[in-house]
Formats: structure tokens, sequence, C-alpha cells
């Protein structure tokens, strides 16, 4: 073997193996800081954590909402067929394939990013949306999002599609109301998630998106929010 080639093999091995050496050693980091996070009741906790309300700014906070009302915790069971069938289809198509992580959707949205000179689509799967809220991600640095990226790898092995599922459901926000599917029903149709209908549940499913996607409108009662409030009157 020529020197150069000695040179080259060098190279190659330390641009391997630096970058496994921290990728591992950020693995056994975020592992163990999410040891005990990780669990279910401590997830439960999170999920049922004081809901922060606002003035209609959107940006003033009123208070917190402690009353069991605005913590309608909705069981898998009890989620609407539809509604999941819905959610998935929407946010996540491989939802039930992946383990945590979509590298295909994270090339494809890195892609039409590019293309698009700004950031139009993201790669984002539903486990990785659930860890970010449950173990409150903070940044959105590089080495937040590889944590996150470890962090759904660490739910999709601890818990069943199913059990994840449920978490996100009953963990998004729900503008200044509270969180998940159970107050958007209770809030916008005044009824229970398994009593709605059809139309009420796709809709429902609808502000959920906005709520996650479209804050910045939400808050300003503009764009996807007022397209819903007028579908919501027609139901």
């Amino acid at each position: 073997m020529g020197k150069k080639s000695k040179i080259f093999l060098v190279f190659l091995i330390i641009a391997v193996a630096v970058p496994a050496i921290l990728f591992g050693t950020l693995y056994v980091m975020v592992t163990r800081d999410a040891a005990n996070r990780i669990q279910k009741g401590i997830i439960l906790q999170v999920i049922n954590s004081e809901s922060p309300v606002y003035y209609d700014d959107g940006k003033t906070p009123i208070g917190v909402f402690f009353e069991k009302t605005h913590r309608r915790y909705v069981p898998y069971r009890e989620i609407p067929k539809v509604f999941v069938k819905a959610l998935v289809a929407a946010e996540d198509k491989n939802f039930f394939h992946h383990h945590g992580v979509d590298f295909k959707a994270i090339v494809r949205a890195l892609l039409v990013n590019l293309k698009a000179g700004k950031v139009v689509q993201g790669g984002s799967t539903l486990t990785q949306q659930t860890a970010k809220n449950i173990f409150k991600r903070q940044k959105r640095s590089l080495m937040a999002k590889l944590k996150e990226l470890i962090q759904a790898f660490l739910l999709e092995r601890t818990y069943s599609k199913e059990e994840i599922l449920e978490m996100y459901i009953n963990q998004f926000f729900v503008a200044g109301f509270g969180k998940g599917l159970g107050i958007a029903a209770k809030y916008f149709f005044d009824k229970e998630v398994r009593t709605c209908q059809t139309a009420q549940r796709l809709c429902a499913q609808e502000y959920a998106e906005a709520t996650l996607y479209h804050s910045r409108a939400i808050r300003t009662g503009k764009g996807r929010t007022s397209a819903f409030s007028k579908r919501k009157n027609q139901l």
C-alpha cells in the first residue's frame, strides 16, 4: 500500500470514527437523561401539566388552567379510528412502519426546502413531535434536533404505536383553552370525543393541525383558524 493510500485510509477512518464516537456519546447521554423522564407516570404528569391561557394578542399570559375540565385525557380505545386515520394520513403516513424517524421524509423535506429557498415542509414524525413536547425541546439547533431523534427512537423502543398516538393526541395545545383532542371536542362542539359525529371529528383533527403548524394564525385569529371557525359553524 502506497503512502497516499495509507493517508487516505487514515482520513477515512477518522471521518467515520469521530462522528460515530460523538453520536455514540450523545446517545448514551440522552438515554441516561431520559431514563426517568420516559416512564409512563412522568409522561402523564407532563401531558396533564397546567395549561397556559393568553389574552387576545396570544403573547400576554392571563394565567393557567388547573381545573380538570381543561385536562380531558382520552385513552386510545376512545379515540375514533377515523381521527387516527386522518391524523396519520395528514401528518405521518409512514407512522406505523418507521421506528421513530422517517429518513425518507427528512430527505424529501430537505430537497423541497432547498428548492423553495425557505422552510415550507417538515420531516418530523408524530413520534418526534411527541418527543419534542414531552421532553420540552426549547431550541432549534442541530444538537437539539439530534437529541430529539434519539428521544423519538427511545419512545418507539419503550411504547407501542398506539401508546405514542395516545400521548400525541392528548398533548397538543388547543390555543389558550387546554390540551388535546378531548378539549378540542368539548370546547368547539360541547361533546365528549366518543359522541362526536364523523365530520366533527375530522374538523377537530383539522384544528389540531392548525394548532401545531399555524400557531401564529391561531393567535391572531387569521388564516386557517378563521376557515376552521366557518366550517365549525356549518356542522
